[in-house]
């Protein structure tokens, strides 16, 4: 049987903290803080790469260059 890779489009709350390079506790802060785009099915608690990408970019602080 030939199997081909799936990329995911939805993760879980380990698979987003991995993506994101932080602990799942510190997901689990953003989120009790509404810090961090998700959605919900039943109990779980789910995010795409759009939300993901949209939380990043609401966190990343630019400085200026002198």
């Amino acid at each position: 049987m030939n199997e081909e890779k799936i990329d995911k489009t939805v993760f879980d709350r380990k698979e987003a903290a991995r993506r994101l390079g932080i602990s799942v506790v510190t997901v689990d802060r953003q989120l009790a803080k509404k810090r961090l785009p998700h959605f919900r099915v039943g109990n779980r608690v789910l995010f795409n790469q759009k939300m993901l990408d949209q939380f990043i970019d609401q966190n990343t602080k630019y400085s200026a260059v002198k």
